[in-house]
């Protein structure tokens, strides 16, 4: 059963895009609906993009971006939809189909195969250069080189893309975006797991590719690089359209309360609480980039831990369930020593990890409820 919007903000109408020149359009997507079990999910949406414009998509969790991204990109044959590029009409239902039209979608868990070279991830579904089977490995390192070149980003084509940082990978996903001609960018939440200086790079190549009239449609929860990256804005509740326009007509206050659907002191009112005893003591916590971390988290505490990539952070917490051995210091757990030996003691003990990489770390391919009870398989 489809559950109503709230009353959505008034929708303000963009200067490009399907309220604007639709003849001028890049992408110009129509009606975008889709249903799951009688419950619909997008309702009715339209969506446009200019050549050389990012638009960013926002939403709350379950608003409708990832639908409206998957129906885009071909993963998800839509109920009904109305979808051309450049004004030709956009087969929908096949994600090689989509691909050859010209969008390509960089999805927050990257297409990336470890084992092969950049080069050949920046390529991957290309017909390489080959004699009697065998890959030109200059010619296909060559047509990588100019790519990165493209994107302002040099990089040793020839490395495994497996020891690549985050924004290496991301830049060797652009690329294979770039060797498909691509007219229109898709980019889920991009710089998750990226450093301040990685976001500026891939903030740099978008530029570069702006220039070549590539339109981008931008995903992310981050309002603060929303405003600095993007000119438009499209915000989805509940599947439905809420309210678009450019971003330099809109605040972050707002953007947030037409995503809520309510007004932002409802959506941060005040906090009263206050913590209980100490659960986690550490005292001199020392292990792989740590060195002498101490600190309380209380009972009913939301406790932060901030840093740049390769702080630390990661260790800290990976120390703390089981993952990695501790080198100095201690760690009481409800007033009693703590020193896991293994995941499964700090489980035990009553202390859960959920990763940073879930897919790699925290998930196996299967189905759900499997998932859902790896932890207490021994109790069934």
């Amino acid at each position: 059963m489809h559950v109503p919007a709230p009353a959505a903000a008034p929708i303000t109408e963009p200067s490009t895009g399907l309220h604007g020149d639709a003849a001028r359009a890049r992408l110009a997507a129509r009606g975008l609906t889709k249903s799951y079990a009688g419950v619909t999910v997008l309702d009715g949406v339209d969506l446009t993009l200019a050549p050389g414009e990012v638009r960013a998509l926002l939403g709350e969790n379950g608003a409708g971006k990832s639908t409206l991204i998957k129906i885009l990109s071909g993963v998800v044959r839509p109920d009904a939809a109305d979808v051309r590029l450049d004004g030709e009409p956009v087969p929908l239902g096949d994600p090689a189909t989509a691909q050859r039209a010209g969008i390509a979608t960089l999805h927050q868990e990257l297409s990336i195969v470890p084992g092969l070279s950049v080069a050949e991830n920046a390529l991957l579904g290309q017909r390489l250069d080959t004699t009697f089977g065998a890959v030109r490995q200059r010619r296909v390192g060559a047509r990588a080189r100019a790519l990165f070149a493209e994107l302002g980003h040099p990089i040793d084509v020839r490395a495994d893309v497996a020891r690549l940082s985050p924004v290496g990978r991301t830049m060797t996903a652009l690329a294979r975006a770039l060797a498909v001609d691509s007219r229109v960018l898709i980019l889920d939440e991009p710089t998750a797991g990226l450093t301040d200086a990685e976001t500026s790079l891939l903030f740099k190549a978008m530029q570069r590719l702006r220039a070549r009239g590539v339109a981008i449609l931008y995903v992310s929860h981050r309002l603060e690089e929303v405003q600095e990256v993007c000119e438009t804005y499209t915000v989805l509740r509940n599947g439905q359209l809420v309210r678009e326009g450019r971003i330099a007509d809109v605040t972050i206050d707002e953007l947030i309360a037409a995503m809520a659907g309510r007004p932002l002191e409802a959506i941060f009112p005040p906090r009263v609480s206050v913590p209980g005893e100490p659960v986690v003591a550490v005292r001199g916590l020392c292990g792989p980039r740590v060195r002498d971390v101490s600190f309380e988290v209380r009972r009913g505490e939301v406790f932060g831990i901030a840093g740049l990539a390769g702080a630390g952070r990661s260790e800290i917490v990976r120390i703390l369930a089981g993952l990695q051995r501790r080198t100095g210091g201690t760690v009481a757990l409800r007033g009693v020593p703590f020193e896991p030996r293994s995941v499964r003691a700090a489980q035990r003990a009553g202390v859960a990890l959920v990763p940073q990489e879930r897919r790699t770390d925290g998930l196996v391919p299967d189905k759900i409820e499997r998932n859902a009870n790896l932890t207490t398989v021994d109790r069934h």
